[in-house]
């Protein structure tokens, strides 16, 4: 005979080992009508920074090398830039509901708890330097834990933003 506590425990594990090997999630968007083989080079402006600074510095460690990885030059002042990226950086909490009741014919058995889960949000902006008109922006989110495993979450999530810029072949 089945333990119904024990049924229960794995059903738990195996649903949280299953979201928790998920990748974040990441969108992109970008002005279909920009022409993105005119723009060579980039300057940081100031967003939304992260509250750690050691989690800023990956952030811009991160966006820079993808930028640099696909042929664009960084240069320090905006105003010598074709292009102006800038972040924004949140942390959340998503509510998650974990019952652990069953219901019969007339009776109910166990109680539910709820949890507060951290989720961190990245939104990386790039606009146009002379118009200030945004072209393309990622996003991504995903649940926190470990600083180590963050920092590997946070390296992927804006490798797979940045699969997608330039999102049309650069010349």
């Amino acid at each position: 005979m089945l333990d119904l506590k024990k049924t229960l425990a794995l059903i738990c594990f195996v649903s949280m080992s299953i979201c928790g090997a998920m990748a974040a999630k990441v969108s992109v968007y970008w002005d279909k009508s920009a022409d993105f083989t005119q723009f060579l080079t980039y300057a940081w402006a100031k967003g939304t920074p992260a509250s750690n600074p050691l989690i800023d510095q990956r952030i811009i460690a991160n966006v820079d090398s993808e930028l640099i990885a696909r042929g664009f030059k960084k240069v320090d002042a905006p105003e010598n830039a074709d292009l102006i990226v800038l972040y924004h950086a949140a942390v959340g909490t998503e509510t998650e509901l974990n019952p652990t009741s069953i219901a019969g014919w007339g009776w109910r058995w166990g109680d539910e708890s709820i949890d507060k889960i951290p989720v961190g949000q990245l939104v990386v902006d790039i606009g146009e330097a002379k118009t200030r008109k945004l072209l393309w922006m990622g996003s991504a989110s995903d649940v926190l834990n470990e600083p180590e495993k963050n920092a590997d979450k946070l390296k992927e999530a804006v490798s797979d933003m940045f699969k997608q810029f330039p999102p049309s072949e650069r010349k």
